[in-house]
């Protein structure tokens, strides 16, 4: 999985996240003028989602590691039963 892939990925599990916990709290109008129309993340919300971001983030990296030493493991172990054969 690319990076690209990986951050959307989180981005879409955190957005969800956030949306539930906060539900129509969840956005606001943008306080920058001119950009009123848009719809941001609520301070608290935003300040939800970075954390949950990060959390999920960790979580990924953790089982990401763990699949990668065990297939170097796997990959090893083969390696080995093919110089016996």
């Amino acid at each position: 999985m690319t990076t690209e892939m990986k951050m959307e990925f989180i981005d879409e599990i955190a957005t969800q996240m956030t949306e539930l916990y906060f539900q129509e709290d969840t956005f606001a109008p943008s306080s920058e003028v001119g950009q009123e129309n848009v719809l941001m993340f609520t301070e608290e919300a935003h300040d939800f989602y970075k954390e949950k971001y990060d959390e999920i983030e960790a979580l990924y990296d953790s089982i990401n590691n763990r699949h990668n030493q065990i297939k170097a493991i796997n990959d090893s172990l083969k390696a080995k039963m093919l110089k016996k054969w």
